[in-house]
């Protein structure tokens, strides 16, 4: 018994559905309502159907979600990735690691600021901002630090740099909570971070590592901030472009 209320489609519509639905139709109207729909709302929908399943996977497709995602960040790291629903997935899960690598330190150029008031510190003017920068020596992870910062030390001489390892995060943190204390700073806050990354300029408290919403970093401690910027000085380690492995 037919309910009342209800009609059947015509077969033609069927017929144009289950084509839609299970593949026999054409991919392109699906592959252009997939460019507004979300990512992981895509993924979702490759349970729908092989038809669909396979439309979602499409290069095509990934591609644009890909560009749509990297259009603000300042460093994508893609791992070479060998599609670009890899890519997306891969490039995202770079995007919020918090342990920054000797390379990063080394291929970013950093705008220098004081936190605090300079001329506190040595009695010296300071303009606002300044470029700085990680170079590499000859050990993996270790480097000497230089920057424009007029008065700053790092701009009078290199300053050794190295990456903190496990081992000596307690002393680091030590480091911290003994500074703050004869600066009367009282900035302890984030200590326990420097478990997910910590880089020291001798001989200066560690600078903390967080990243930014553009996939950027900063460095930090109670005195000074470094924030990696594309901007550069001419100098061999200036920012690279986006690190992108052609998909095609």
């Amino acid at each position: 018994a037919v309910k009342r209320g209800w009609m059947s489609p015509p077969k033609s519509r069927l017929s144009a559905m289950d084509g839609f639905l299970g593949g026999a139709g054409d991919s392109t109207l699906l592959e252009y309502i997939f460019a507004f729909v979300s990512a992981r709302d895509l993924l979702s929908s490759m349970a729908t159907c092989r038809f669909w399943a396979q439309v979602a996977e499409a290069e095509s497709v990934w591609r644009v979600k890909c560009e749509e995602l990297w259009a603000d960040k300042m460093q994508v790291h893609v791992g070479g990735a060998r599609s670009s629903l890899a890519a997306y997935w891969m490039s995202l899960l770079n995007g919020r690691r918090t342990r920054i690598s000797a390379e990063e330190l080394i291929n970013n150029n950093w705008h220098f600021r004081f936190r605090t008031d300079h001329r506190v510190l040595n009695g010296s003017s300071v303009a606002p901002m300044a470029l700085a920068s990680f170079k590499r020596s000859g050990e993996p992870a270790v480097g000497y630090f230089v920057s424009g910062v007029h008065g700053a030390p790092s701009s009078v001489r290199p300053l050794r740099w190295w990456l903190v390892q496990p081992e000596e995060v307690k002393e680091a943190e030590k480091c911290t909570a003994v500074q703050a204390h004869v600066h009367g700073t009282g900035e302890q806050s984030g200590v326990s971070s420097l478990r997910s990354s910590c880089v020291r300029v001798s001989p200066y408290p560690p600078l903390q590592a967080h990243r930014l919403d553009n996939w950027g970093w900063v460095l930090s401690n109670q005195f000074v901030e470094l924030t990696s910027t594309c901007e550069t000085d001419g100098t061999e380690g200036a920012l690279t472009n986006i690190e992108f492995v052609d998909l095609q």
